[in-house]
Formats: C-alpha cells, sequence, structure tokens
C-alpha cells in the first residue's frame, strides 16, 4: 500500500516543478548499535530531481574530504561507520535543487552493552544497623531488572525482596546488619546486548572491640630473675581500627617507660598489642596487667596475670573424638603450662 502511494504521488507530479519534498515512508527514527554501521535512509521526491544533500549534526557538516566515518551515499543516504554510544543523537539533512530547499532531523538511537558507573564502594554500617549499596548502570535499552546484586560469599543468599529494582539502578538493602554480613557483593548488568558488565562493592560491618579471652591468654610466666623479658598478648576483633591501653595493678602504663616496649599490629579487622617487659622482676613485674582495647564504638577489657615459672595447670575437656575396633582418638584442651614448655602423657 505504501508503494502505491508513493508511486502515485511521484506520477501525478512528474510534470510539475517543485522542491524536495519529503516522502511519507521517510524514516525518523533509525536504531543502530555500538561498533556497528548504520544507514539514515533518505526517502524524497523533487523536480528537478538533481538533488543537492547536506548532513550536519549540531550545526557540523559530516561530509568531508578525507577519512571520516560519515560517508554520502548516492541516493543521498548517510552511512556512519564504528558507531559509539556518542553517535546517538539528532542528524540534519538538508536538500536543495533549483526549485528550492527543505530540511528534517532524523534521530539515530544507539543501542550498546551496559557499563556500570556508579556502585557504594566501600558501604559501612555498624552492627544492627541499615545500609543500601547502589549500582547504576549505563546502557541502551533499559531492560526490567536489567541491574542485579549477589553475594560472592558462601553461606548467604541474596533475593529478589533484598532489592529495590528502579529501572537502571538497583538498592540492595540491608537491615540489622550482623557481622557475617561483611564482605564482596557483586553487580551486574545485562540488558540483552553483551557483553554483561559486573563490578563489586565491600561492605564493612563495623563493631566495637571483643577481645579474646582464652586460659593460654591469661597467664605469662617467667623466672623474675631480671634476665628475662615477658611477653603479654593481648588480641582483639573490631572495625574501625582497634587502639591498645596497658595498666598494671590499674595503673595505665608510660608509653615512654623503656622497660615496658608496647607494640600493636593491625590485620584487618584483628589486632594484636604485645606489652614486652624487659629484664622482668619478681619484686617488680609480679603482677595483674590489664590490656584496654578501645575504638570508636566501645572498648573491652581483660587481666593478664604475670607470674612465676610453675608446673602447668591440667588439662580440661578430655573427650573421645572417635574410635575403631583397634584405635581411639582423644582430644583435650591444654591448661596453662606454667611458663615451660609442656608434653602429655596419656594413661
Amino acid at each position: 500500500m505504501d508503494q502505491f502511494l508513493t508511486d502515485q504521488f511521484l506520477t501525478d507530479r512528474s510534470l510539475i516543478d517543485y522542491p524536495p519534498e519529503f516522502l511519507p515512508t521517510q524514516e525518523r527514527v533509525v536504531l543502530a548499535e555500538e561498533r556497528g554501521a548504520v544507514v539514515l535512509p533518505i526517502k524524497i521526491s523533487a523536480n528537478p530531481s538533481e538533488v543537492t544533500y547536506t548532513w550536519s549534526r549540531n550545526g557540523q557538516l559530516l561530509v568531508k574530504d578525507g577519512p571520516t566515518r560519515h560517508h554520502l551515499k548516492s541516493d543521498g543516504a548517510l552511512e556512519i561507520w564504528n558507531l559509539t554510544r556518542d553517535d546517538a543523537g539528532f542528524y540534519q539533512i538538508d536538500l536543495r535543487n533549483e526549485e528550492g530547499e527543505n530540511e528534517m532531523l532524523v534521530k539515530v538511537d544507539v543501542l550498546y552493552s551496559p557499563r556500570i558507573h556508579r556502585i557504594s564502594d566501600p558501604a559501612e554500617v555498624m552492627v544492627g544497623g541499615s545500609v543500601e549499596l547502589v549500582c547504576t548502570a549505563d546502557a541502551n535499552p533499559v531492560c526490567s531488572n536489567m541491574v542485579i546484586w549477589k553475594w560472592t560469599g558462601q553461606g548467604r543468599e541474596v533475593t529478589e525482596d533484598d532489592q529495590l529494582f528502579m529501572n537502571n539502578t538497583t538498592k540492595l538493602i540491608i537491615e540489622d546488619a550482623k557481622r557475617s554480613d561483611a564482605g564482596r557483593y557483586e553487580c551486574s548488568a545485562d540488558n540483552g546486548i553483551s557483553p554483561e558488565a559486573t563490578a563489586s562493592a565491600q561492605l564493612i560491618v563495623q563493631f566495637k572491640p571483643e577481645l579474646q579471652k582464652a586460659v593460654e591468654l591469661s597467664k605469662v610466666a617467667v623466672s623474675g630473675d631480671e634476665t628475662t623479658t615477658a611477653i603479654l598478648t593481648c588480641k582483639a576483633e573490631g572495625i574501625p581500627n582497634v587502639e591498645f591501653d596497658w595498666a598494671k595493678n590499674g595503673v595505665t602504663l608510660d608509653p615512654n617507660n623503656p622497660r615496658y616496649l608496647q607494640t600493636t599490629l593491625h590485620e584487618g579487622p584483628l589486632h594484636t598489642a604485645q606489652l614486652s617487659i624487659v629484664n622482668a622482676s619478681a619484686a617488680l613485674d609480679y603482677a595483674t596487667f590489664t590490656c584496654t582495647a578501645q575504638n570508636p564504638l566501645g572498648l573491652d577489657v581483660f587481666d593478664i596475670h604475670l607470674v612465676s615459672s610453675s608446673r602447668p595447670d591440667p588439662p580440661t575437656g578430655l573427650k573421645v573424638l572417635s574410635k575403631t575396633h583397634n584405635s581411639v582418638t582423644l582430644a583435650w584442651s591444654a591448661g596453662f603450662n606454667g611458663g615451660l614448655e609442656q608434653t602429655f602423657q596419656v594413661r
């Protein structure tokens, strides 16, 4: 039907001189994919038929001498090679013959694969709090549920109920955050044009210090003859970084005292403090030392007793792990070693 109308239109006007006119079948929007090529077609009638075609964009002529991605075809159409997303927009075609001129805008819609251009990384939340991880992708077309989040670790699953889908943006909402929620999350975007885009974000769950209070850390034994160095170790988990203070029998130690050397090591959420007592003396140093671990969210304390070398404490928790017809596997928890290397004998 369209072809019949076009032929009839041309036949009725074949004897009349008139400026270029666009046919009813002229396309005003052309779809193309990035990295490909596109032809912007021209469908006109004119008499005389000798027409000059001039393509421009934003006032700049497109068809020029020398190497170019823009090529004028014999029928006046514009061909563009190696498309990028920046080629999307309106192109103007100006037509002219001896009778006059005409013009039109043709829109090029460039379809392209997603690119993630905004992501919450890192994201921080306190234990018990709520946090949103936001991921936004640039893509054309934009599809429903195009952007999704997933957990990259083990033992946790991100469901659709955890996510808020908003066109090219998706929010992962974590409420009542737990320490186990910390880790890396991956955002991916797929609109049907490959390749899929991915990016990741680290969620940091902040919590107050929690000191390790194992039996083997609560006592340190040395001879006390002023010839050995006693090393007291204090370990805490916490985010953000944990700082330590030491006290002896309730009195804060002077960090500049050369007999008491304090060092701290930070390894992610694990923080280790050591107090080295040089030339430990029974008279001066057999005491209760208190380690205080602190960050902006709170503190925790742990007492370490420096005592004389002695016999070990008895082991605890003796139990049978497994047995066969001719063997048995036992396990136990070692007690304080009294400051000396200890061995175990099973009877």
